[in-house]
């Protein structure tokens, strides 16, 4: 993505001068989207593939008719823990998803483990294959 974004700038936003009748504009917009690119690309490079992990792995579970039981009773076995933890969670919404894996990307299991997790059961969690 960065580069593709550099690739614009440089070939559509231009800092060459062309003489009489060039439109100096495009200078400092070039200027802006570059320096906005390098300001935030920390931040794009953070959020951009939680999301797009989230819509894929949404997607499969839709396609799949998957569940969050489906995927948190390969790692927990009590069924009651099961149901305390996939309690509203909705395995085929992108934004509920992110509370599944966001242990993993940001190395935060609090709300898992608030959730009825153990250490150990995490760990199967986050090994586990595709149980369908």
């Amino acid at each position: 993505m960065y580069s593709y974004l550099e690739y614009m700038r440089k070939n559509q936003l231009n800092f060459e001068q062309y003489g009489d009748g060039y439109d100096y504009s495009k200078n400092v917009l070039g200027q802006l989207i570059y320096k906005y690119v390098n300001v935030s690309w920390g931040i794009m490079n953070d959020v951009l593939p939680l999301e797009v992990t989230a819509r894929n792995f949404a997607k499969y579970n839709k396609q799949t008719d998957s569940t969050c039981s489906t995927w948190v009773s390969a790692a927990v076995t009590d069924a009651d823990t099961v149901a305390a933890i996939c309690d509203g969670v909705d395995v085929q919404n992108p934004d509920q998803i992110k509370l599944l894996i966001n242990g993993t990307w940001y190395n935060n299991d609090a709300d898992l483990i608030a959730r009825g997790f153990t250490s150990d059961e995490l760990t199967t969690f986050y090994g586990t294959t595709d149980p369908t």
